[in-house]
């Protein structure tokens, strides 16, 4: 006995349809969750310059958390304009200044406490 295939156009446009909807659906969820701003307190880093080298290497990736305050010695991550800058703290009084392991001076500005 032989079965012949029926060739179903409508289920076809089925099938393509519903992998439509997940495709926009997909796009949708990623669209919204990129909007949701970020409340975690912990934020991931990477490492793009040698100013703390050999303590922290090129490349490394760094763990970020907001600590009520901080001391000599303490490495710590703050933003200058649209940068992060990883250094140490050097001198720490009504504002902070910093430096990095591997550079001769003090940073220049100096950081205020948030």
């Amino acid at each position: 006995m032989k079965y012949k295939i029926a060739f179903n156009p409508s289920r076809i446009f089925e099938v393509g349809y519903f992998i439509f909807l997940i495709a926009i659906a997909t796009l949708a969820i990623i669209n919204l969750s990129s909007k949701i701003p970020n409340k975690t307190p912990v934020k991931i880093l990477s490492v793009v310059s040698g100013s703390m080298t050999p303590t922290i290497p090129v490349g490394s990736a760094i763990f970020v958390q907001k600590q009520p305050e901080y001391f000599n010695g303490d490495i710590v991550t703050y933003r200058l304009e649209n940068n992060y800058v990883t250094h140490r703290v050097f001198y720490s009084g009504s504002y902070y200044l910093t430096k990095g392991d591997a550079n001769k001076a003090v940073d220049q500005l100096p950081v205020q406490k948030d």
